[in-house]
C-alpha cells in the first residue's frame, strides 16, 4: 500500500470519529443511511486543509493517471479536450487510460482482493461490463459479507469505501473533484 493510499484511509477514518464518534463499520453505516434519509443533501464536517494536502499528492499522482483524450472542441475556458476519469468511473468499469505501469484499477485492486465483496463486485463486473453506483452502494449497506465489520481490518475494504467516498468528502468542502482544487478560489479566478 502506498503512502498516499494510508493518508486517504486514515483521513476517512478521522472524519468518520469527528462525525459518528467511532471510525468502524458502523459509521460508515451512519453516514449511509443519514445520505440516504436526507436524499444525498448532507454534509458532513471534513477537515478541508487536510483534505486539500491529500488531493494535492493524489492528483498527480495517484487520480492524475487517468486521462483520456476526448479530441472534442472546448466548450468555454472551463472545458478541455481532456477528460479525467474518477475513482467512480474507475470502479463503475468506464473506459479509462491504465495506469503507467499498464494496470487498471479494476486488475490492481478489485481482482486481487480476497474479500468476498470484491468477488461478488468483480462477478457483476464481469456479467455486465459495468458495474454502476448504486450495485456497490448497495452491496455495501446489506453488509452480506460483513464489510462494514471487515472495515476495521481489512485493508482491501478500506481502500474500497476511501476512494468510494472520497467524492464525497471533496463535495463537503467545495472541492472540485475533477480538478482538486477549491471551487471557490476558482470561481474568484475565472471572475478576475
Amino acid at each position: 500500500m502506498s503512502a498516499v493510499e494510508t493518508e486517504m484511509i486514515n483521513f476517512f477514518r478521522s472524519t468518520l470519529q469527528r462525525n459518528y464518534g467511532s471510525s468502524d463499520g458502523k459509521a460508515v453505516k451512519l453516514m449511509m443511511d443519514a445520505l440516504l434519509h436526507y436524499k444525498f443533501h448532507y454534509i458532513i464536517d471534513v477537515d478541508k486543509e487536510a483534505l486539500k494536502a491529500i488531493n494535492d499528492k493524489l492528483y498527480p499522482d495517484m487520480f492524475g493517471r487517468y486521462f483520456v483524450e476526448t479530441n472534442e472542441q472546448p466548450i468555454d475556458s472551463l472545458h478541455t479536450n481532456w477528460e479525467r476519469y474518477d475513482p467512480y468511473h474507475i470502479i463503475c468499469s468506464y473506459k479509462f487510460k491504465k495506469q503507467l505501469n499498464e494496470e487498471t484499477y479494476y486488475q490492481k485492486e478489485l481482482s486481487q482482493a480476497t474479500s468476498p465483496l470484491f468477488k461478488e463486485v468483480c462477478n457483476a463486473y464481469e456479467a455486465t461490463g459495468s458495474l454502476p453506483f448504486t450495485v456497490v452502494w448497495g452491496k455495501i449497506r446489506d453488509n452480506k459479507y460483513q464489510c462494514l465489520d471487515a472495515f476495521e481490518t481489512d485493508r482491501d475494504v478500506q481502500m474500497l469505501f476511501a476512494f468510494f467516498f472520497w467524492r464525497y468528502l471533496c463535495y463537503c468542502v467545495n472541492i472540485d473533484f475533477m480538478t482538486g482544487k477549491d471551487k471557490t478560489k476558482l470561481y474568484i479566478d475565472m471572475r478576475k
